[in-house]
C-alpha cells in the first residue's frame, strides 16, 4: 500500500466515524505522504484547486482538500499500475460527506443529543437510533432530513431552525440537487463496500458530479457567497 492509499484509508474511517484516535495516525500518514513527494502533492493540489475552481477549493475544510487530492493520486497510480480504483471512487465521493458534518451535522447532531427523547416519532426513529446507539448517522440520511425542510417536522422541523439564518433552505432542499446528492452518496458506499467498482473512463463523470454537488451544497450558505 503506498502513503498516499494508508492515508486515504485513515481520512475516510475518520470521516466515517469521528474516531478521535485516528487522528494522530492521520496526520502521521499525511506527514509521510509530504516527505515521499512534496512536489507531487504540490502538482495535485494545483490540478484540484483548478479543476474544482478557486471559490469552491477555498471554501472546502484542510482535511476535505487532502482527501480529493489522495483520490486524485491514488487514481493516478492505480491507474498506471492498472490497478482497481475503487478507493479514488469512494474518497473523492466522500468529500461531499467531510463537508455535511463539518459545516452542519457534527454540531446539529450535538443538539440534538441534548434532547433525543423530544423525537418519539416514527419517521425520526432511524436517525435517533443512529445518534443512540452507533454516534454515526449515514450521509444519506442526513440529505434525507435535508430535502424534508421543506415541509418540515420533528428533526427536519429542528434542521431548518438550526439553518435558517446563514443557509438557503430552498435550495438545500431543492429535489434535483438532494438526488444527485444521494447518487453521489451511492458511488461512494457502493465503491468503498466493492458491490459496484467504477471503470477508469468513468473518473471525469464522477469528478464532475463531486464539484457540482458541492458547489451546490457549500454555496446554499450565505457566508461562503
Amino acid at each position: 500500500m503506498t502513503a498516499i492509499s494508508s492515508a486515504l484509508e485513515l481520512l475516510n474511517s475518520y470521516i466515517a466515524s469521528n474516531d478521535e484516535a485516528l487522528l494522530a495516525q492521520l496526520k502521521d500518514a499525511l506527514l509521510e505522504c509530504d516527505n515521499t513527494d512534496s512536489s507531487l502533492h504540490d502538482s495535485f493540489f494545483k490540478q484540484c484547486k483548478k479543476e474544482f475552481g478557486e471559490k469552491l477549493w477555498n471554501c472546502l475544510d484542510g482535511e476535505t482538500q487532502e482527501l480529493i487530492i489522495g483520490s486524485f493520486a491514488d487514481f493516478e497510480h492505480q491507474k498506471k499500475n492498472k490497478l482497481n480504483v475503487s478507493s479514488s471512487f469512494s474518497s473523492i465521493a466522500s468529500s461531499f460527506e467531510a463537508e455535511l458534518k463539518s459545516k452542519i451535522f457534527n454540531d446539529f447532531n450535538t443538539v440534538i443529543k441534548e434532547k433525543i427523547d423530544n423525537y418519539n416519532e416514527k419517521f425520526d426513529q432511524q436517525y435517533v437510533d443512529a445518534l443512540t446507539f452507533g454516534n454515526f448517522v449515514p450521509a444519506a440520511m442526513m440529505v434525507s432530513k435535508l430535502k424534508y425542510m421543506k415541509s418540515p417536522k420533528g428533526i427536519s422541523k429542528d434542521l431548518r431552525s438550526f439553518l435558517e439564518d446563514y443557509w438557503d433552505i430552498y435550495s438545500l432542499s431543492d429535489d434535483n440537487k438532494i438526488d444527485e446528492a444521494f447518487e453521489l452518496i451511492s458511488v461512494r458506499n457502493d465503491n468503498a463496500h466493492g458491490s459496484t467498482n467504477k471503470q477508469y473512463d468513468q473518473w471525469q463523470e464522477v469528478k464532475e458530479m463531486t464539484v457540482r454537488v458541492l458547489r451546490w451544497f457549500i454555496f446554499s450558505c450565505d457566508y461562503f457567497n
